[in-house]
């Protein structure tokens, strides 16, 4: 008959053997727990979260010039209003380097898929006649 003399002792979450198992287990647990009961808001903290969301866009402009190239906006930014092109640049979308990935890149597809954000194929304007 064999004795197990490495027979270990149960107590809880933890072993005689490896205690910092069982600490570290507990401690695991606690955290969770005091993650829980903090991430409850306080009606001061919700109020405070909707006040410093952003508003709703009401209106989206986009704006397309045919045949006018990119540098022309850098070129001649010193001749442009602070209310015009000047606002555009300092708080609208710009994309330096933009690229269309289908074609034939005429004027209808091009406009659709500016203002969608997808391609021909998907938003369905595959034409100027279309």
């Amino acid at each position: 008959m064999k004795h197990n003399h490495h027979r270990v002792a149960k107590v809880g979450f933890a072993s005689i053997r490896h205690p910092r198992r069982g600490l570290s287990l507990a401690l695991c647990l606690l955290l969770i727990l005091f993650n829980f009961v903090g991430a409850a808001p306080s009606a001061t903290q919700r109020n405070a979260r909707a006040a410093a969301q952003p508003k709703k866009i009401r209106l989206v402009l986009g704006i397309v010039i045919d045949q006018f190239r990119y540098d022309y906006l850098t070129r001649f930014e010193d001749l442009f209003g602070e209310g015009g092109f000047r606002r555009l640049l300092r708080d609208g979308a710009v994309f330096a380097n933009a690229n269309y990935t289908y074609t034939p890149t005429v004027t209808a597809c091009g406009h659709a898929t500016f203002m969608s954000g997808s391609v021909p194929a998907l938003h369905g304007i595959i034409a100027n006649e279309w």
